[in-house]
């Protein structure tokens, strides 16, 4: 191995032992996370909708299904909520939306 060829190993070494400084800036971003999990027709999705609508900040709705991501952007539309809708297959942008409604 050539000299330069080791530089890039170690560098390459030093920054999968450290992810935190790939981007500092994303990583310097409070964020919360909520993660609802159960067994099938517990509720999950209904109670995740609802924390979703009631909130007046920007907010992310990650389904993992195409069809569940755009029955939230309908409702949300319906309550009078500006929503965003992003799948695999189509991109609804509006503007000024605080809520997006995504496949995972």
């Amino acid at each position: 191995m050539t000299e330069t060829n080791k530089d890039m190993v170690e560098y390459c070494v030093k920054l999968t032992k450290q992810p935190k400084t790939w981007y500092p800036t994303a990583c310097s971003v409070k964020r919360s996370i909520i993660y609802h999990c159960g067994s099938t027709n517990s509720g999950k999705s209904h109670a995740a909708l609802k924390r979703f609508m009631d909130l007046n900040h920007k907010a992310i709705y990650c389904s993992p299904l195409r069809l569940l991501a755009m029955e939230v952007c309908d409702r949300l539309s319906a309550s009078a909520i500006s929503c965003n809708l992003i799948t695999c297959q189509e991109k609804i942008m509006k503007p000024l939306s605080t809520h997006i409604s995504c496949t995972t």
